[in-house]
């Protein structure tokens, strides 16, 4: 018979078939795992074109093991074969349908309910009989008429994580564009392979209609620049070469776990590498980080573990202890919302879902998650300057602590240290909430700081018989301004029209209308300390003035008009200031 093939092994019994004049395909002993199986048809069945194939049901000496169903099944569900996986399937055993599916759990016996598929006795008669009537599986009907009539469950040997680093990556690979960037990956390549996974696919291909009508936005690229770290122990199924697709322009660096590299090397080498910097700062504009970094977090008790107790849990609470700022989104295959607020209040700036196999009905899913994710991205972007403020807050404490210690006369006494204190933590609380849907945060973080600003003005400027004094490093007062009997000032104003643009270093009489000499601003205040006290430039003091009037304009007393907003660059204009203050105590 023309293009009919049947399949065979050294102990098929081909009487029959050599009767019907059907022709072999002859497997090997070695055929019994996904990926051979995968491999032996694309290289010994596809070529030949078949228009009909027959399959023992059952291969080598053990006549229970239906391997033969299995054969079929990837036959059916391996893409890239076109027509060709709907061309009618005869399986021949000694065994009928209810017995097979008694005996083998995997239910491989399903796929002989399905159209274009059947079971029959190895026999000359019914197998003529079969070739005669068999109709091939409908071209317009594949879900309803085989893959909903199957199931493959889930590899006992898999767990959710490493299921979902295989499925998540293809499906954020589909959502995004990206697919092609699979096609160098080979452990992805040879994951394609398992007939779970092909199975899945299957089922997920039958919502890409969903999906279009959806899918109203392009999206795919992230074009912020920047540093991106990405950890995980299977980046190298793919989600490197992905994150790096979509992170156009940034610079992205993983962190792998190699095939034999033990855990705590790993662990050490992801953990040193995370807290790189540069200039004294985190490298890292946002870090990519994977929840379960070691393989056995995923088998048994362990993979039902708290958030906190994951492997990269503990990094991350490494990372946020270095610098509160450092953005991190987390990576992981739970969708738990316990799991999630753990993680947010442990730090974390976000998290993506690894999707796993129970999400591929509904595209939707898979759009919104990479939605979100691409959001939050575009946040911590925002926000990536946040390790700066921190660590502008850290010098500006060890300062403190330092005077806490300090036995002589502090420029600062206690109780305004401790005020100052808690500023620093409530200005920088603020602004880690700050986002672009959230500006309004930027405007508290800058009143927070701004009230240092006002402590120092009035600790370190002594009012006393008609003067104002700055107190100095070694109990030196420096003159600042003479009220009585002629008004006079140390720091003359830099106008433009009636508007303040800095002050200058010169002794200066003040007009009738310098009113903020007889009773002194906080800005004046503090011009004075910058210029006579901490060594600020004119240049200086007027990046302080713009500062002061977005803080007269916007914070302390708004207007409708106000067109004008706080940055976080502004707010660490600020921060810079304080910290070099606080340098020249």
């Amino acid at each position: 018979m023309e293009n009919i093939f049947a399949l065979i092994d050294e102990y098929t019994d081909v009487t029959h078939f050599d009767k019907l004049g059907i022709k072999s395909i002859q497997l090997s002993d070695s055929v019994f795992d996904d990926e051979t199986i995968h491999d032996f048809i694309i290289e010994n069945i596809l070529p030949k074109n078949p228009l009909k194939l027959i399959i023992p049901a059952s291969l080598g000496t053990i006549k229970t093991n239906f391997w033969g169903l299995r054969i079929g099944l990837h036959f059916r569900l391996t893409p890239g074969l076109g027509n060709l996986k709907r061309i009618p399937l005869i399986f021949v055993s000694d065994s009928s349908l209810d017995e097979i599916l008694t005996i083998q759990k995997e239910k491989y016996g399903l796929i002989c309910t399905t159209q274009g598929s059947i079971l029959v006795n190895n026999s000359y008669e019914e197998i003529n009989a079969a070739l005669d009537h068999i109709q091939e599986l409908p071209k317009n009907n594949y879900i309803d008429a085989f893959v909903d009539k199957i199931l493959i469950p889930k590899p006992e040997e898999n767990g959710k994580h490493s299921i979902a680093n295989i499925w998540g990556v293809y499906q954020l690979a589909k959502i995004t564009s990206h697919l092609d960037v699979l096609t160098s990956i080979t452990k992805y390549l040879n994951k394609q392979k398992d007939l779970y996974f092909k199975y899945i696919l299957a089922i997920s291909d039958n919502s890409m209609e969903q999906l279009q009508n959806i899918k109203t936005q392009e999206i795919g690229i992230i074009k912020y620049s920047g540093n991106i770290l990405f950890i995980d122990d299977e980046a190298d199924k793919g989600w490197g070469e992905i994150l790096k697709a979509i992170f156009v322009n940034a610079n992205v660096e993983i962190v792998g776990r190699g095939d034999i590299e033990l855990f705590n090397s790993y662990i050490d080498k992801a953990e040193n590498k995370a807290l790189e910097t540069v200039n004294s700062l985190p490298k890292w504009d946002l870090i990519l980080l994977d929840l379960r970094l070691d393989a056995n977090e995923d088998i048994g008790q362990k993979a039902n573990q708290m958030a906190h107790e994951y492997s990269g849990a503990k990094l991350l609470r490494k990372i946020i202890n270095s610098n509160e700022g450092i953005q991190v989104i987390m990576f992981t295959a739970s969708n738990k919302a316990w799991n999630m607020r753990e993680l947010i209040e442990m730090g974390a700036d976000g998290f993506y879902i690894k999707e796993a196999p129970e999400y591929s009905r509904d595209e939707s899913f898979s759009l919104n998650n990479y939605l979100s994710f691409e959001k939050q991205t575009n946040d911590c972007f925002e926000r990536k300057n946040l390790k700066n403020v921190f660590e502008l807050n850290k010098n500006i404490l060890a300062h403190l602590s330092l005077q806490d210690t300090l036995s002589q006369t502090k420029p600062i006494n206690q109780k305004n240290r401790e005020l100052i204190k808690t500023y620093l933590k409530l200005g920088f609380n603020a602004i880690q909430k700050f986002s672009p849907s959230k500006k309004e945060f930027s405007l508290y973080c800058f009143l927070e700081y701004y009230k240092i600003i006002e402590i120092l003005g009035k600790s370190l400027i002594e009012d006393k018989d008609d003067k104002l004094m700055i107190l100095g490093k070694t109990n030196v007062k420096i003159n600042f301004v003479n009220l009585k009997p002629v008004l006079l000032s140390k720091i003359e104003p830099i106008k433009s029209g009636t508007f303040i643009t800095s002050f200058k270093i010169n002794d200066y009489t003040p007009v009738s209308d310098d009113s903020y000499y007889t009773n002194p601003t906080s800005s004046t205040r503090f011009a004075g300390l910058m210029l006579l006290r901490f060594g600020f430039t004119e240049t200086d003091v007027a990046k302080f003035m713009q500062l002061n009037y977005l803080r007269n304009t916007l914070v302390a007393h708004p207007t409708n008009q106000t067109t004008n907003s706080i940055s976080l660059n502004d707010i660490i204009s600020l921060v810079t200031i304080l910290k070099i203050s606080f340098d020249h105590l």
